[in-house]
């Protein structure tokens, strides 16, 4: 008889080890906390800690505040469900799922209003026409590619294995502007492309040794990700669509 695969059991399900891998039930609990940890760092000097750092900065607007708000409480909720599910509280991970949607579903548009905004604010910084139009078209095509792996990640809460890879995505996919912070408010070398692509690595690792192959959903998200990235750049930028919002937001 064949074992039964660890990582296609349903909600509930008791899992049987596979000897041809291990468990590593701590992983998802421990990626999606270090991810939480990074965010409340890199946003301590401008938002979390702002006025014990001695840096000059003007008074936050509110949809900032709203946005760094959403963005943390994304961030804590996804912690707390790999913790919940590695803890066998099924039954609460999938209540509290609910309410993780619906700030998945406040986070898209804030977001995206926030990028949008930051055309004039980046352009009073002095940021240069390449460096406002890489950060429109990267922050907006970042959070598509987040609203696509958590509708499907809702989709396939069904099954874990592929529930759980596409949430860990989903929360690399807007990575991004947390990344930022450590260059400009700590001075780090900038980290916003390896970060994610590590976190990807790492993904695959995590499938190779509890399972000894990868997941499809990680080979999907690796290799289509960075080529629909790249020719929806390619069209967007021939007709000048991140031009024109640019213009029209600044």
């Amino acid at each position: 008889m064949k074992p039964v695969a660890t990582e296609t059991l349903p909600l509930g399900a008791s899992p049987k080890r596979s000897p041809l891998g291990r468990r590593l039930p701590w992983f998802f609990p421990a990626f999606s906390s270090l991810l939480l940890v990074v965010l409340v760092v890199g946003f301590a000097p401008s938002f979390f800690l702002r006025g014990l750092f001695n840096i000059r900065l003007q008074s936050m607007p509110a949809y900032l505040v709203l946005h760094g708000v959403v963005l943390t409480t994304w961030y804590v909720l996804v912690a707390v469900q790999t913790w919940l599910v590695a803890a066998h509280r099924t039954n609460l991970h999938r209540r509290l799922g609910v309410v993780a949607v619906g700030v998945a579903v406040l986070l898209v548009p804030i977001s995206a209003f926030v990028v949008v905004r930051a055309v004039p604010r980046g352009r009073a910084l002095g940021v240069d026409a390449n460096g406002i139009r890489g950060l429109v078209s990267g922050d907006l095509l970042a959070l598509v590619f987040f609203s696509i792996l958590v509708g499907l990640a809702v989709y396939y809460r069904g099954r874990p294995d592929i529930h759980k890879r596409l949430m860990m995505f989903s929360c690399l996919m807007i990575f991004g502007p947390v990344l930022e912070r450590y260059f400009f408010f700590y001075r780090l070398p900038r980290l916003t492309g390896v970060f994610p692509f590590a976190g990807m690595v790492a993904l695959a690792i995590y499938d190779f040794v509890s399972m000894r192959r990868v997941h499809r959903v990680t080979i999907s998200v690796l290799i289509g990700v960075p080529i629909v990235a790249y020719l929806l750049l390619t069209v967007l930028t021939r007709i000048g669509a991140v031009d024109a919002l640019i213009r029209h937001a600044g």
